[in-house]
């Protein structure tokens, strides 16, 4: 999914708004500094399975590298859903999500173990 152009768009620009702007200065910081980095790449790794199992988003597995951008409403949908997981109840991140994110999409299980059927 990192890999897909439009995932990794966004990533870049909230890494650099939001990550970027506040590590640390000081150079007796530096283990904190390590440590703040750390913790904001598993914030946003973690939110990266909220994109892939989408099922607006579209994503065909072996196919997670190609773009929707000719695709002007679907692009559209995948920029949104994107904001949404980078951005929302992120700490230190001023985002006021417009839609709830159970109106973007519905996720695909993660295995079968997560579906229940009545017999």
């Amino acid at each position: 999914m990192i890999d897909n152009p439009d995932v990794c768009q966004k990533i870049i620009t909230e890494w650099h708004n939001n990550v970027s702007k506040g590590i640390p200065k000081s150079t007796k910081k530096s283990q904190k500094s390590i440590t703040y980095l750390i913790e904001r790449a598993q914030a946003y790794i973690s939110r990266i399975y909220m994109i892939k199992y989408a099922d607006n988003f579209n994503v065909v597995e072996g196919r997670e590298f190609e773009s929707a951008i000719i695709d002007e409403k679907k692009f559209k949908m995948r920029e949104e859903l994107i904001t949404y997981a980078l951005k929302a109840d992120m700490p230190k991140v001023n985002y006021k999500n417009k839609k709830k994110l159970e109106t973007m999409t519905t996720f695909k299980p993660f295995n079968i173990k997560e579906l229940e059927l009545d017999l």
